[in-house]
């Protein structure tokens, strides 16, 4: 459990891995790492209060936040901080199938990529953003459920399986020009520089894999037939989607808060209605926008302010604030304790585990 090499079973992984509701395929692959260390995953399903019955249904999902809560439990049972990368390093093309299928079925990797994009922004939970600029491209994993705690080892899985999808894509050898990692240094950081062979920076403010531009037009590593070509999927919602209105404006405000708030107004523009339609219809699903707001920054203000050292200045200045002052004020409000005090709480928590 301890090398970043991944040793999950041969279960197919999901085309959803980033969605809303986490197919159980995933699920099971972390389930069976834990097993390998001597773990109970029936014991931790009772722990989390999550059916373990749901188990025997392979078709059957999880929402994001009981998966983010998942692997955080299973890391710490298993003593691995890593433990993301144990899991998302197994799921390359071949084990992604239709998807998978999909992807090597396109022209260049950037194709690929945007098919990957495409089929993990479709639901609820976490977006996944490519930006090119000058020479580099960065893929930037982005949670948004302000319900979910613990989701920085799902920006590990995450960075993990674009890394293994991108050598499955370009080649073995295949190295990304330098990670992004939201959480603080841990105490082993050498399964990080491993696994992705590159530059690792913690304390950053989203995940992301940073490459060179020119990759997204480069044809495909070949593999001969052992993906057989097929049409790629529908980019449509799966059935039985429960994506709202006020679900697809936290999508869009997690996008644009790397740059700044959006405005009411640029929100309805953006959405094609009028500021007076895009109330009313937000008032029918019991919200407005400033609460949509604060909920997306509230997620991130957490998982940064838990998860990492990032100075909080630091951290109320991505969050858009006037001043540090203001961003105080904010999170005590949401979270009805001061940011410096969750994050001394989170740390006496984390040495509390240690120490056992």
């Amino acid at each position: 459990m301890n090398g970043a090499s991944p040793t999950a079973g041969a279960n197919d992984a999901p085309s959803a891995l980033l969605s809303g509701s986490v197919r159980l395929e995933i699920v099971n692959r972390a389930l069976f790492a834990l097993e390998q260390v001597g773990g109970d995953p029936s014991d931790l399903f009772r722990k989390l209060r999550l059916d373990v019955s749901s188990l025997d249904h392979p078709s059957a999902h999880i929402s994001f936040r009981a998966f983010a809560s998942l692997m955080q439990a299973i890391s710490r049972q298993a003593d691995c901080a890593h433990f993301g990368l144990v899991v998302g390093g197994d799921l390359g093309l071949e084990q992604l199938g239709e998807l998978g299928r999909a992807m090597r079925a396109s022209d260049t990797v950037g194709l690929a990529i945007r098919r990957l994009i495409a089929v993990a922004s479709r639901e609820r939970g976490a977006i996944v953003a490519l930006e090119i600029s000058d020479d580099l491209a960065v893929v930037r994993f982005l949670p948004y459920d302000p319900d979910a705690e613990a989701v920085s080892i799902l920006g590990d899985t995450f960075l993990s399986v674009l890394t293994r999808v991108l050598r499955d894509l370009c080649g073995p050898q295949w190295a990304p020009a330098e990670v992004l990692i939201p959480r603080r240094v841990p105490a082993r950081s050498e399964p990080y520089s491993s696994y992705f062979r590159a530059p690792v920076r913690f304390d950053e403010e989203v995940a992301a894999l940073v490459f060179p531009a020119d990759t997204l037009m480069k044809p495909l590593f070949p593999v001969g037939d052992v993906l057989a070509r097929s049409e790629a999927p529908k980019t449509g919602a799966r059935t039985g989607s429960t994506s709202t209105l006020k679900d697809a404006l936290r999508r869009f405000i997690r996008k644009e808060l790397l740059n700044d708030t959006p405005g009411l107004s640029d929100v309805a523009l953006q959405f094609s209605m009028h500021t007076r339609t895009l109330n009313r219809r937000l008032r029918a699903e019991g919200t407005h926008y400033r609460c949509l707001v604060d909920e997306v920054r509230f997620a991130i203000a957490r998982q940064l302010v838990a998860d990492t050292d990032i100075p909080l200045s630091q951290v109320s200045a991505a969050l858009h604030f006037s001043e540090p002052a203001a961003f105080t004020r904010a999170f005590e409000r949401w979270a009805g304790l001061a940011p410096s005090r969750l994050r001394e709480n989170h740390k006496r928590g984390l040495r509390t585990v240690s120490s056992h």
